[in-house]
């Protein structure tokens, strides 16, 4: 799964923690919802860090211009 099944994942527990009634079944679908949620995010970390990795490089590439001094 990648990290939007994931998100969809705790978007259906948060609706359906809205239809419930029952407070310890709520929280425990909104503790759900999180779980999913942070999933989500450590799923999509490490893509945000390999672009900032291929930045870096990219940027140790690029020589810098040389500066004129009058």
């Amino acid at each position: 799964m990648d990290a939007e099944d994931y998100r969809r994942w705790a978007l259906k527990c948060l609706l359906i923690a809205q239809r419930v009634a029952d407070p310890v079944k709520k929280a425990r679908l909104i503790d759900m919802a999180a779980s999913w949620s942070l999933l989500a995010h450590k799923r999509q970390e490490p893509t945000l860090q390999q672009q900032q990795q291929v930045q870096l490089k990219q940027g140790k590439k690029q020589k810098p211009k040389a500066q004129r001094t009058s």
